[in-house]
């Protein structure tokens, strides 16, 4: 993983899109908690959503909604090789 710093530097030069990121290809076991704690390291979290199926269980894909644009795309950035139970996160 790159160096944080060296990251944020190259976001300023990137324009950042959007503070909502979709995170795909979670695992089943994966719970909101380990989804909060791996990404809140990126910045502050306004949300974390896992949609769910009618028996409960989440439907393998996340929302996860940064307080700015920039803290998003940092986190983008430093996951997008990122993997959770063996699974390569699609961000």
């Amino acid at each position: 993983m790159e160096d944080i710093k060296a990251l944020k530097e190259k976001i300023h030069k990137e324009e950042a899109t959007n503070n909502k990121l979709l995170v795909k290809n979670l695992a089943f076991q994966a719970t909101k908690n380990e989804i909060t704690d791996l990404f809140k390291e990126f910045g502050s979290l306004k949300k974390v959503r896992l949609p769910k199926k009618m028996d409960g269980q989440h439907r393998g894909f996340a929302f996860v909604e940064f307080e700015s644009m920039e803290e998003a795309a940092l986190a983008k950035q430093a996951l997008s090789s990122a993997h959770l139970y063996g699974r390569k996160l699609v961000i």
